[in-house]
């Protein structure tokens, strides 16, 4: 599962440089010629999903926050204006996502809002 929701990831990051610039050589190059967002320098409803995605995709698969293209797309969305506002603010819902009985998601710490639950 975690190496699905990876890919979906990494796909979802491709898809809009690849009809542009499906040329240049690297991540790297690609989001420098286009910009961070998928279909560009400017954000869309489909960046905004597929943050969320990133976040709750964390939980089973914590290696994609390492991945360099997924930082610099969430780098980018958290300087859009007003949402690292919200994402500190106590409108934001954070625990639990999942049952207290699912083994990520369910911690009640809002300080480690992905942790994995103890056994």
């Amino acid at each position: 599962m975690a190496a699905v929701t990876e890919e979906q990831i990494l796909d979802a990051l491709k898809a809009g440089g690849v009809g542009i610039h499906g040329n240049a050589p690297t991540s790297e190059a690609t989001s420098a010629i286009n910009g961070p967002f998928i279909f560009g320098r400017d954000p869309c409803a489909a960046d905004f999903l597929l943050y969320e995605h990133v976040q709750l995709a964390r939980c089973s698969a914590p290696q994609i926050a390492d991945r360099e293209e997924v930082k610099r797309f969430c780098e980018a969305f958290e300087r859009l204006p007003g949402v690292l506002d919200y994402l500190d603010s106590d409108r934001r819902v954070t625990v639990p996502f999942n049952a207290p009985v699912g083994p990520f998601g369910a911690s009640m710490d809002p300080s480690r809002p992905y942790a994995v639950k103890d056994q």
